[in-house]
């Protein structure tokens, strides 16, 4: 049931979507700590979806 969340980007799924994110936010600094090339570029992409996804929520 992830998809219907992230394709309904309001209502009642911002609550879904939020928690996520605080749940992700601790291992992408970690993850930029290390310095690894290749786990830096996931964690990239990840901080863009994340900035696409509360944009969408605050619209």
């Amino acid at each position: 049931m992830t998809a219907p969340r992230v394709v309904v980007a309001g209502g009642h799924s911002a609550g879904h979507i939020e928690p996520t994110m605080y749940r992700r936010a601790p291992s992408v600094r970690s993850r930029h700590r290390r310095r690894d090339p290749a786990v830096s570029g996931a964690s990239d992409a990840d901080v863009v979806l994340a900035r696409h996804v509360l944009t969408a929520v605050a619209e």
